[in-house]
């Protein structure tokens, strides 16, 4: 099974950056935006164009994440209880998302099968991480699900 390996590296205080590389090369970079919030986030290519879309749709008993190309949207993504877990509705299928121990931990799964799992601590730096994608997935969707992952988490631990 052969996987695609990126790198996430986070920057910003109050607003977020995500630089996405795959072996070293600059792939994407998502920003919120507006500076207060980051509910609408723009996944750039490294030349700077967008190609994706985050917008956040929760309500006060919901989180809720639409993910969607410039044309359509290709997945709702629901998180589900109290925990890290996040169910997606897409054009691709239904994944499950599911989070471990302290929030470092994630995969993601179609049917019974792992198609990608997120570290939060392989790396010293809290502030990057490392996702591993099943080939023959996109690659996109899969890291703007990674992405609402991060959103969730650093809500929580700000309050």
């Amino acid at each position: 099974m052969e996987f695609a390996v990126y790198t996430i590296s986070v920057s910003g205080i109050f607003k977020k950056t995500y630089e996405i590389f795959q072996d070293e090369v600059l792939m994407y970079i998502v920003e919120s935006e507006s500076f207060w919030s980051s509910k609408e986030m723009v996944f750039r290519n490294n030349e700077g164009n967008p190609v994706l879309l985050l917008n956040q749709v929760s309500s006060f008993l919901e989180t809720k994440f639409v993910i969607s190309d410039l044309e359509k949207e290709l997945a709702t993504v629901t998180k589900e209880g109290f925990g890290i877990s996040f169910f997606s509705e897409s054009i691709y299928g239904n994944h499950w998302l599911k989070g471990k121990s302290f929030n470092t931990d994630f995969t993601l799964y179609d049917d019974e099968d792992e198609i990608a799992k997120v570290s939060r601590k392989t790396f010293r730096s809290k502030d990057k991480y490392g996702i591993a994608i099943k080939k023959g997935y996109d690659e996109k969707y899969i890291l703007a699900l990674a992405i609402a992952i991060e959103v969730v988490i650093q809500r929580q631990q700000n309050g």
